[in-house]
């Protein structure tokens, strides 16, 4: 038991080579000063934390947001005449290169059924697959059967 009346800021209590002088040694993962930190930089976040958002309190999801505060959070549209598709993001694909439209490497026809001679009928004891197009169905199909597009070798 310690002596109520000894001082607990006494010099000995507060030694600075303490571990040193208990025979404990510094761990090599302990950091002594800012300098003596990772070589990697720290990365700030891209966005806020989700913590930080309106409603995380029950008093705040009970009041409710307002329309003004909605309006703050929005991001707004990017710019027309931004060159590419990501804005400023150097490694962004340009405009002109990222579209859907039709590049020739579909089949122009209708979508085929591709079934087998006997339709299914009997177990597949053949290690080739064969099949014969069954034509299109007017009642659309399944989504894989719309999938499929006939290209022709070139």
């Amino acid at each position: 038991m310690t002596d109520p009346t000894s001082d607990p800021l006494d010099d000995d209590a507060l030694d600075p080579q303490g571990l040193e002088t208990l025979g404990a040694e510094r761990p090599d993962d302990v950091r002594i000063s800012a300098e003596e930190g990772d070589d990697e930089p720290v990365v700030p976040p891209d966005m806020m934390p989700r913590g930080t958002e309106w409603g995380t309190t029950p008093a705040e999801e009970e009041q409710g947001e307002s329309i003004e505060q909605r309006i703050a959070q929005e991001e707004p549209d990017p710019e027309p005449d931004d060159a590419t598709v990501g804005g400023d993001d150097p490694d962004a694909i340009d405009a002109e290169d990222d579209w859907l439209g039709d590049d020739g490497e579909v089949g122009d026809g209708p979508p085929v059924r591709v079934v087998s001679d006997d339709e299914g009928d009997r177990p597949d004891t053949d290690s080739q697959a064969w099949g014969r197009d069954a034509g299109f169905d007017d009642d659309g199909g399944s989504a894989e059967e719309s999938a499929m597009h006939v290209i022709e070798d070139s």
